[in-house]
């Protein structure tokens, strides 16, 4: 699906970031989500509320975030829109700040495809 499509399908606020790999060579920016599914339209009550959702974008054009893997609860989405033709993610970082003092991280993505897997 295009970048519009996947924004307006998915809601990531609360969501939390697992991991985060960009792949140079083969254009792609990786990321694995302890996903709200109880936060998406259609969502039914009985559904598995939360589990994980892999987004691969593709053909990336330009990447500008950081990356890390096993953050578990410590990176939460807190926004996901696009800004400019590009797939933004607002961060919230509390394992660098603490939960006092969190620190925010602006990721942006610009690409032309996006692949989402549900790996409830």
């Amino acid at each position: 699906m295009d970048i519009k499509e996947f924004d307006e399908k998915y809601y990531f606020h609360d969501s939390l970031v697992n991991s985060i790999a960009y792949d140079d060579k083969d254009k792609t920016v990786t990321i694995m989500f302890d996903f709200c599914y109880w936060m998406q339209q259609g969502f039914e009550k009985g559904e598995q509320e939360n589990g994980l959702l892999k987004v691969t974008f593709k053909n990336v054009e330009e990447f500008d975030g950081i990356q890390g893997t096993d953050k578990g609860d410590w990176w939460s989405v807190l926004d996901g829109d696009i800004k400019d033709g590009k797939y933004h993610l607002l961060i919230e970082d509390m394992e660098r700040g603490g939960v006092e003092n969190p620190e925010y991280h602006d990721i942006y993505i610009k690409s032309d495809d996006v692949e989402v897997e549900d790996l409830r």
